[in-house]
């Protein structure tokens, strides 16, 4: 039961753990070896995914312990992309540009508004080349 006191458990020398709570604790060791992914470290363990989103739901430390797995996911996944980025991978750069550059302009937001009054401008110009041409028309 490695990191029960990081997932927020009392040590066992303080008081004698629960069934429920022996379970709880093999579950989040079974989502940290698994990555997070439940039907994994449900198969692993015993726990059924049903209870797992349970125990989710109605226990706060246990959701607490599952987020700080996923915190760790999220960092290790961070990590592998700042790496791929060092190597030169274009894939990865890209991705982080636009995702985490968006507020330098790295996006493929279509500009609506902008398409909206180049079409207005090219109607606008028709319109006037029509109007040029019926004025001309008798020369």
């Amino acid at each position: 039961m490695a990191n029960q006191k990081e997932h927020g458990k009392a040590d066992t020398a303080e008081r004698p753990q629960t069934q429920t709570e022996q379970r709880k604790a093999l579950m989040l060791e079974a989502l940290e070896k698994s990555a997070g992914i439940v039907s994994q470290a449900s198969a692993a363990c015993g726990v059924r995914r049903r209870t797992h989103y349970e125990w989710l739901k109605n226990d706060p430390e246990y959701r607490a312990a599952v987020d700080d797995i996923r915190e760790l996911i999220i960092d290790k996944a961070e990590t592998t992309l700042l790496n791929a980025i060092e190597s030169g991978d274009i894939t990865a750069t890209i991705f982080v540009l636009k995702t985490l550059g968006k507020r330098r302009g790295y996006s493929e937001k279509v500009d609506y508004e902008a398409i909206a009054k180049e079409a207005e401008l090219r109607v606008l110009k028709a319109d006037a080349s029509i109007e040029r041409e019926k004025r001309f028309s008798w020369l």
